[in-house]
């Protein structure tokens, strides 16, 4: 699977179980399903913080838009860290209305930012990376995935 496929595919993933937790919320949050979503999404962050945003600013340093789309993602990312702390560090102190909110902040945030990557970071990161690069790094983000599997 290449890069973006692979990435495209976790994207597709984590929207679609948020949107069906939010959807099957009928005064309750299913808990284990709310911490699966967390650490899938954690998972494919860190895989992005670690493995691919350093390589697109070293790659985009003479690029101003290649650069500041990668800070905005990284930066987003912070935003949706908090929000899913709120959710699993204050889970027992929230109603189930106030969890419902915090996951439709999260999967509104989650839509613009994928919108982003996928329409304008992934374009240039397809053109400033060779094949080979894409396909090392395509690697390093599935053994990372497959070592940190489950971890939040």
């Amino acid at each position: 699977m290449d890069l973006v496929s692979l990435l495209k595919k976790d994207h597709r993933k984590v929207e679609q179980a948020l949107q069906s937790l939010i959807e099957e919320s009928n005064g309750t949050i299913d808990k284990a399903k709310l911490m699966e979503i967390c650490q899938e999404l954690q998972q494919h962050m860190r895989a992005e913080e670690e493995l691919l945003y350093p390589q697109m600013l070293k790659k985009m340093k003479k690029s101003e838009e290649g650069r500041s789309l990668t800070e905005d993602a990284m930066h987003e990312h912070g935003e949706a860290k908090d929000i899913l702390i709120k959710l699993l560090g204050e889970q027992d102190k929230l109603s189930a209305e106030e969890c419902k909110a915090l996951c439709q902040q999260l999967l509104q945030d989650l839509q613009h930012h994928v919108q982003e990557e996928e329409e304008q970071m992934f374009p240039k990161m397809e053109e400033a990376f060779s094949q080979d690069e894409l396909e090392r790094i395509t690697q390093e983000i599935q053994t990372l995935k497959r070592e940190h599997k489950g971890e939040f």
